[in-house]
């Protein structure tokens, strides 16, 4: 049951864990699905007092006392994007800006937005001067960043590695690495309706599939696709053909939204809550049904696994 994987998920996060790969057979083929970890989990505000909203516990009630206090849920600021605004290494190696620049964007931008995360500020600009040295690694690095997020940063960049800087004559050197970062914050989401000046398909929809007992709903924290009380879809359980028409019901919004503009890059997260007692198997199929459409195209393949309320 999803009640060993929050045990497993909560180990990973105290060991600074907050992306890996989920291995499972999704309608008899095996797939290999990205998963994040939130780095706030949705606070139910006024629930009513006694009532376990701890990670873990019974979803259905956690969910019953959101609804019978008139609770308001929201989800804590975080970062929406991270922006490689320069990349250059001198003097000239092997080891070309591009390429600095590719396996950065690849592999270290999920650490750039945790640390940038920890930070409750708007825009923020990070600037990171270091050396690479003869064996790929950083050194010395000087960060310019807010206390916090610098802190984060020198443990982070602290496990980069590069290919191997060579000269001209082919041998080992050092390069200086000179990094600009532009962080883009993502906003509080509240149930309260469309944020003030923004155009509602231009605000994050805060999307959610919540899966307990005998029930699975989508809703969105914004209000802008359903609410927890009134949820934009409901599916009885067990349902075999549940995880298909939840994937029609995600391709809708998706199309309404977004199939004739640019879709911006907060709105591809979705964060799918289960219930302790929830199969595994069955997680997985959900996984798989809310990443992409019947044809291979995107829905929300930021997939945050959460196991509850604050």
């Amino acid at each position: 049951p999803y009640r060993l994987m929050i045990s497993v998920m909560y180990s990973m996060k105290s060991d600074g864990i907050k992306r890996f790969d989920l291995v499972a057979k999704s309608s008899g083929k095996l797939v290999s699905v990205p998963i994040a970890l939130p780095e706030r989990a949705p606070v139910a505000r006024g629930a009513r007092d006694g009532e376990p909203r701890r990670p873990g516990a019974d979803l259905t009630v956690q969910i019953d006392a959101i609804k019978a206090g008139n609770a308001q849920v929201t989800v804590g600021p975080g970062v929406a994007g991270v922006t490689i605004a320069r990349a250059t290494t001198t003097p000239p190696s092997s080891l070309s800006d591009a390429v600095v620049t590719s396996k950065i964007r690849a592999m270290y931008t999920p650490g750039i937005r945790r640390c940038a995360g920890k930070a409750d500020a708007g825009k923020q600009r990070v600037a990171i001067d270091a050396k690479i040295d003869p064996n790929g690694r950083i050194a010395t690095p000087k960060i310019g960043a807010k206390a916090e997020v610098r802190s984060c940063l020198e443990s982070a960049i602290a496990m980069w590695r590069f290919p191997i800087p060579r000269d001209a004559d082919g041998e080992p050197t050092i390069v200086a690495l000179s990094l600009a970062l532009a962080i883009e914050p993502s906003p509080d989401v509240t149930p309260d309706g469309p944020q003030s000046g923004a155009p509602p398909d231009d605000q994050p929809l805060g999307m959610f599939v919540s899966i307990m007992k005998t029930e699975m709903i989508v809703w969105s924290v914004s209000g802008l696709e359903g609410t927890l009380r009134e949820p934009l879809r409901s599916y009885k359980l067990p349902d075999p053909d549940a995880t298909r028409r939840l994937t029609d019901d995600l391709t809708y919004v998706v199309k309404k939204r977004w199939e004739r503009k640019p879709r911006p890059p907060a709105s591809l997260s979705i964060v799918v809550m289960a219930d302790a007692a929830t199969p595994m198997q069955w997680i997985a199929e959900v996984l798989g049904a809310v990443r992409k459409t019947k044809t291979g195209d995107d829905l929300f393949p930021d997939i945050q696994l959460s196991s509850g309320f604050e």
